[in-house]
């Protein structure tokens, strides 16, 4: 087996990883188990996920069907800068899409965090209160 005929059985793979993960996080968001889990992340997930099945399925098409001559920029030097370019450009979009998520996770995060602390606040508020209350009573 060459490197070619691997990386015809793992892209396929990885494709329907991805479709199985994009399902899942569909699902997630329509149970509400994760919380707060905004549709603007859920569509940023989503769309990562097409652009990245669609980045997998272009590289496959390339490898699988030879008559493309996209291999070897020899054959066809204009055809083939555009192709790749294209591609990297696509995991560029993907590199972007995915520092996006991170800012949203960390967004969210801090609000929870923030929501915990004003929470813990307003219970301490609450207990001294109580212990004023108690004192003013003897």
């Amino acid at each position: 087996m060459n490197g070619f005929q691997i990386m015809q059985i793992i892209l396929p793979v990885m494709m329907i990883f991805f479709i199985v993960m994009a399902v899942r996080e569909v699902i997630i968001y329509r149970r509400g188990d994760v919380g707060v889990y905004s549709f603007r992340r859920l569509s940023v997930r989503l769309s990562m996920a097409v652009m990245v099945i669609f980045l997998l399925g272009s590289i496959l098409t390339v490898i699988s069907v030879p008559w493309f001559y996209l291999i070897e920029p020899q054959t066809t030097p204009n055809l083939w800068f555009a192709y790749w370019g294209s591609v990297a450009m696509l995991s560029f979009g993907i590199l972007s899409l995915i520092v996006a998520d991170f800012h949203m996770i960390g967004d969210d995060t801090r609000q929870d965090e923030n929501k915990m602390w004003r929470e813990l606040a307003e219970v301490i508020a609450q207990h001294e209160k109580m212990k004023e209350g108690k004192k003013d009573d003897e």
